[in-house]
């Protein structure tokens, strides 16, 4: 949620399937519906995929503003880029344990569990609370954070191949050359993650 002078401006909010953008005013959305024809929105609500964010362009006119605090609830990787980005742009940020954020909520005795009752509640957090600075790791650091990513991606489907390469010897019913890639693929995936392995070591 962002604050200015004790008034909440715009909050974020991060769901299982989608972000939320709230401006907290319908006029807002309508002055930028050019620029957002492509988002579903509604009365001072933007929504937005992970993978589609909104215009950088929108965080560097915040920026114009003095005095916003940022602060935000860790959501796995929803919260990262954002944080990021709004780091970069020099706004002043800090990133809540989502268990923080819970405790605090039962403070308040806010039990409904909403996009708007969550941007709310961080809003008052960043009010009443002490601001503790997000730290932005370093550019090896975020790189390590990708590898490490991907390596377990990868060691996952390993898993599961081997997993399935047992299931095919269980029967002797299954054609070698289907035996043959199996193997194969579980080849290939070693491969990768000890290419991935010696790229992440480098950094180190």
């Amino acid at each position: 949620a962002f604050r200015l002078g004790g008034r909440m401006l715009v909050a974020m909010g991060a769901r299982a399937n989608h972000c939320a953008f709230y401006p907290m005013s319908a006029s807002t959305v309508a002055a930028h519906k050019s620029e957002l024809r492509k988002y579903v929105t509604s009365t001072g609500t933007i929504r937005f995929l992970p993978d589609d964010p909104l215009p950088a362009a929108l965080v560097k006119k915040l920026v114009k503003l003095p005095g916003i605090v940022v602060c935000l609830e860790a959501t796995g990787i929803y919260h990262f880029d954002l944080s990021l980005a709004l780091h970069d742009a020099g706004v002043l940020l800090m990133v809540v344990n989502p268990k923080a954020s819970h405790n605090f909520a039962k403070v308040l005795m806010k039990n409904s569990k909403t996009d708007a009752v969550d941007a709310n509640t961080l809003a008052e957090y960043a009010a009443r609370m002490d601001f503790v600075a997000w730290t932005r790791p370093s550019d090896e650091q975020i790189a390590l954070r990708s590898f490490a990513r991907r390596i377990n991606a990868l060691t996952g489907q390993k898993a599961a191949a081997k997993n399935h390469l047992h299931a095919l010897n269980a029967t002797s019913e299954t054609p070698k050359a289907v035996l043959k890639d199996a193997k194969l693929a579980i080849t290939q995936l070693e491969k990768r993650i000890d290419r991935l392995t010696a790229g992440a070591l480098v950094l180190i």
